[in-house]
């Protein structure tokens, strides 16, 4: 299998040092002495992957400057062939709708995934396949089996703006990040609260929070 890539170019974008040298040495298991490049943050995996052109990018969710979902578009305008391996410890129901299209390759998880389990994920994406973690897999299945899913709930929007609404933000400081007017932001928070059954913004922050679509980073 080796010999069917002589030379690969890998670049792994993770904010933790110890991680981003453990996936390195995975990927000189994986592959035959493969150019591997680091970055710790979004904006240096873009610069990075715009000069390099891997051919695999192993990709964090939870960066110090960005989401690395919301970062997946702008790493194919910069590195079109690369294939994408999503590597995170959060394997949220959020998480999993939001790799379902982001248009990633593969999603791998941190917290049961084995060195030999990630060296055969990395060599199954790179072969243009797709690959998905265990837990992965139930997480998918799980969001597909709830008949009161938000997927099934709620609108695309709505989707949307719960994510700003577990951030704490109001109506009107949504509707900036979204691009919407505050009033429009209201009526879906209060479409989306009947839909789920919520009664108060308190619920509304603990349904994201439970669900992923927040999540409360450590204090540095």
């Amino acid at each position: 299998m080796l010999q069917q890539w002589p030379f690969v170019k890998i670049v792994v974008i993770e904010d933790q040092k110890l991680v981003r040298e453990f996936v390195a040495r995975v990927c000189d298991d994986a592959f035959a002495h493969p150019e591997i490049y680091h970055a710790a943050d979004a904006k240096e995996g873009l610069q990075v992957a715009h000069q390099a052109k891997p051919d695999l990018i192993i990709l964090d969710l939870d960066l110090p400057d960005k989401d690395g979902l919301d970062l997946v578009a702008d790493l194919r305008s910069a590195a079109r062939a690369a294939r994408i391996l999503i590597l995170s410890s959060h394997v949220d129901a959020y998480a999993v709708h939001r790799f379902q299209n982001s248009g990633a390759d593969g999603f791998a998880d941190k917290n049961e995934q084995s060195a030999e389990a990630l060296c055969d994920a990395m060599r199954q994406i790179v072969a243009g396949n797709r690959f998905f973690s265990t837990q992965v897999k139930r997480a998918q299945a799980a969001l597909r089996a709830d008949p009161k899913g938000f997927t099934k709930l709620l609108t695309d929007r709505e989707i949307e703006v719960l994510r700003y609404f577990g951030e704490g933000l109001s109506d009107d400081q949504a509707g900036e990040r979204v691009g919407i007017h505050g009033l429009t932001v209201r009526n879906h928070r209060r479409n989306l609260m009947m839909k789920l059954g919520i009664h108060s913004s308190p619920e509304l922050l603990r349904y994201a929070l439970d669900k992923g679509f927040t999540r409360i980073r450590p204090r540095s």
